[in-house]
């Protein structure tokens, strides 16, 4: 599988979607109001870590982590930074 960003029309925001490798029909992960970008995919592929932007004028200050499981779902905040942002999440397996 392979996660990516899309914006489905010039008026829509951007949202996670994945698709098969092999270019089978892509499903929408992310469904809300806000700008998506930055997929990774958790080491055991269930779940998908992103950056979340809740305002386009200040994209890396208004910036948070989320998580939500690779089928779609409800969307966890992995990240509190108090305005400063986060960006580009990486999943790390532990030693």
């Amino acid at each position: 599988m392979i996660a990516y960003v899309a914006q489905e029309t010039e008026d829509a925001d951007n949202e996670i979607r994945t698709i098969k490798a092999t270019g089978a029909s892509s499903y929408q992960v992310t469904t809300n109001n806000m700008e998506d970008y930055d997929p990774s995919w958790s080491p055991n592929g269930k779940k998908i870590a992103y950056t979340h932007y809740f305002d386009s004028d200040l994209p890396n200050e208004a910036a948070a982590v989320y998580k939500i499981a690779a089928e779609g779902g409800s969307e966890v905040l992995v990240t509190n930074n108090n305005g400063t942002g986060a960006l580009l999440p990486s999943w790390q397996s532990r030693p």
